[in-house]
Parts: structure tokens; sequence; C-alpha cells
């Protein structure tokens, strides 16, 4: 089987079928018959794959036959979702706890046994955050994407490549984690501006304040400033190396004309946006914020919402005026200038 396609940045695979690992996401592929991309599903998926291979899918495993040669497995699909599958040879690895973490792995791996302990503690604080996940049960599977896609957030999965399974990434995990609310739970309405700041900037404010939790405010501190340990890309830091580079542009007045501006908005989502929010979160307050998106996610679960949408629903909770913060930081490209005069014995701040 082969599949080509033309695109308009470097390719990357998001569909496989080989026999070290077949996998389809649901986010961006259309691998099976879909009436319309913005639409959700339920129904039921039905695998035969070889003896030896292991399958996980969206939904819950209903049956699961070993045969002489081949193995089946049936999934059913109840909650409204974008159907995504991968199948190998897996070391399956599970906990318990409600909802319970299984990890998928095409290889034997050192210190495996540390993840699942680990994602869990992202998981709950991302609940305390966002509202109890929708799903009973998160599966972290791994995936051959050849380093150039890192992860992507299924429904009840995420999709993630072998360099993310070599040391553990606090930030990675709680950022794709997040994506179960922000992207999958509550979506952007395509062609308003702000898309990628309700959904990659939510989550990464997610994975910042996880960090912040699990690890303690020196940690987030440098999360904040140069990148998660220093070295994720997704930091202060980063966004001022895409301004050194000439790559900006409003977060939430740009609608992006292709894949070129797809990707800079997702990029400029998870270095200025996070913190933008934490900033926003800082001014009104974290417990008040956080209970500005639990009750935005309550509201537009399994509907198609906006930025300008969650925009409103903090301005309506806050009693001060916020148009200002907006407009500075979400409307206009960089960062506000401040200016000091000084008048007499006072400054006086613009």
């Amino acid at each position: 089987m082969s599949f080509s396609y033309r695109s308009d940045t470097e390719a990357a695979p998001q569909f496989a079928i080989c026999p070290e690992g077949s996998f389809a996401g649901g986010g961006g592929e259309l691998w099976y018959p879909q009436a319309d991309f913005k639409v959700r599903d339920t129904g039921s998926m039905v695998f035969t794959v070889p003896r030896d291979v292991t399958v996980t899918a969206t939904g819950t495993l209903v049956t699961k036959r070993i045969r002489a040669t081949d193995a089946q497995f049936v999934f059913r699909v109840t909650y409204p979702s974008k159907f995504a599958f991968a199948a190998g040879p897996y070391i399956v690895q599970q906990s318990g706890g409600t909802p319970s973490l299984s990890l998928y792995l095409l290889r034997d791996r050192m210190g495996a046994k540390e993840f699942l302990p680990k994602v869990a503690g992202a998981l709950g604080y991302l609940q305390t955050m966002f509202g109890p996940l929708p799903y009973d049960e998160l599966r972290l599977v791994e995936v051959d994407f050849p380093g150039r896609v890192l992860g992507t957030s299924e429904y009840e999965q995420l999709f993630v490549d072998d360099a993310k399974l070599a040391t553990f990434d606090l930030s990675y995990w709680a950022h794709e984690i997040g994506h179960q609310w922000w992207g999958n739970l509550v979506r952007s309405r395509s062609g308003v501006p702000g898309g990628m700041l309700l959904s990659e900037g939510v989550a990464q404010l997610g994975a910042l304040w996880s960090v912040e939790a699990v690890e303690g405010a020196a940690s987030a501190e440098r999360f904040r400033r140069s990148g998660y340990e220093g070295g994720n890309g997704q930091s202060a830091k980063s966004y001022f190396q895409l301004v050194e580079a000439g790559v900006d542009m409003p977060l939430a007045t740009t609608v992006p004309s292709s894949q070129s501006d797809i990707l800079t908005m997702h990029r400029l989502a998870n270095t200025k946006g996070f913190l933008v929010l934490d900033m926003l979160a800082r001014i009104i307050g974290r417990d008040q914020f956080i209970g500005v998106l639990r009750s935005f996610i309550a509201a537009k679960r399994d509907t198609l919402t906006s930025w300008p949408e969650l925009r409103q629903s903090i301005q309506e909770a806050t009693a001060e005026d916020m148009e200002w913060f907006f407009t500075q930081w979400t409307e206009r490209e960089g960062a506000p200038y401040f200016h000091l005069t000084w008048i007499g014995d006072v400054y006086e701040s613009d």
C-alpha cells in the first residue's frame, strides 16, 4: 500500500501500514469514510491482524479473539470522536486508578515503568484545572513518526514518537494530555482568529502549571524563561528567537492562510501565547481563571467555539475591564513598550 500527497511544508508521516507498526491519526487524516471533516462519529471498528499484533483504537475494546493465524479486535466508540488506531507487537503496561493509564511500547525500554506514575501526576493536576478526564482510560502509544512529529493527542490516546520515550519530559506529556480537553473536547471554529491560542496556548498553560504543581516553582520558572529543562523550544527565549528571525504575528487577529502560517501560529501559541495566558491569570487570580476554564469546558464541550468566546467569558467573570490587556498582548505583534516619565516627584507610566 502506498500514498502520495503534496504540501507546502516538509513531509511528515501521519499514516503508516508496515510490519513494524501501523497507525492512523484522527485529527488530520481521512483514512476512513467521513461525511464532513468537522463531524465527530460513533460506531464500531473491526481489525484483523497477524496473531502477534496488538491493536489499540478509539473507543472501548469489546472483543478480542486470538485465532490460529490471526487475531481480531473490535472497538466500540460511543463518545463522538475522530477515529484513530495503532497496531504492532506492543508491550503493554497498565496502572490502576480512575482514569486508568496504559503504556504501549514497540520495544522494551529502561525506565519505562517510571513513566506511568509520573504521567499520572500530571493527569491528576490537569483534572483539578480542567475537570475530570471525559474517558475512563488514557493510552500512551508509541508510534514511529521518525522524529518529525513528536506526538498527537487522539481521543482517549496519545500517539508518541520514539524521541519522547528516551527520557521523561513532564511538560510534553502534560501538554499532550491537555489536548484531551482543549482540541478534542473543546474545538476551535475554523476561520476565526485565535484558534491556536484556544487550543495550543491553553494546553501549554496546563503544562506550565503541571510542572509547577509536580516539580515546584523553580522548575516552572525555567520552563517560562528557557524551556522545560532548558531545551524544549517552547519558552520566552524561543519566542524572542522567533522575533529575531523576523517571525511574528498577532495571537488573536490572524487567520492562517497556509500550512506555513499554521505552523507559525502553533509556535507562537506555544511560546508567547501560554505566557500571555499565565500573565492574565496572575492579574485576575489563578483560581478565578481556572473557574472560567472549567465553566467554559462544561458549556462548550463537543461543540465548535472560538477564542473570542473564551475571551468574552474571561471578561464577564472579571470586575475590571481587561480590554487593555487583550489589545496589547493578543492583537499586535511583539510586546507592549513600557515608558516611564519623571514628573515632579513621581513617575507616570504608559
